[in-house]
């Protein structure tokens, strides 16, 4: 595998602000927003997408962590809506070999 920017961001070789991170995931604010508030939540461990993510621990905390940056976001008054999106896979539009969710 290739050096993985998002890997980079979760052992801190590379910076970003992040907003909330434990154990499994990383949630940190995207370099490019299309949204104000738009955040990306990552799994610490590398899977390139969502369907082959084999951890359940893993699962629940992305899941954990949506509804976290979701309440952190309303509460803040960034949104008083959100979308979460996930693209898997090239012919998807994924731009980073790394799962991730935008919300």
């Amino acid at each position: 595998m290739e050096h993985c920017i998002f890997c980079g961001i979760v052992s801190k070789e590379i910076s970003s602000y992040i907003l909330c991170e434990d154990e499994f995931t990383t949630a940190f604010l995207d370099i490019n927003p299309v949204a104000m508030g738009h955040t990306l939540v990552i799994p610490n461990r590398h899977f390139c997408r969502l369907d082959v993510i084999d951890d359940k621990e893993v699962m629940q905390g992305i899941m954990k962590t949506l509804i976290k940056v979701s309440n952190l976001l309303i509460t803040a008054e960034v949104c008083h809506d959100f979308t979460i999106l996930n693209d898997n896979g090239f012919h998807a539009q994924q731009d980073i070999m790394h799962a991730h969710e935008a919300s």
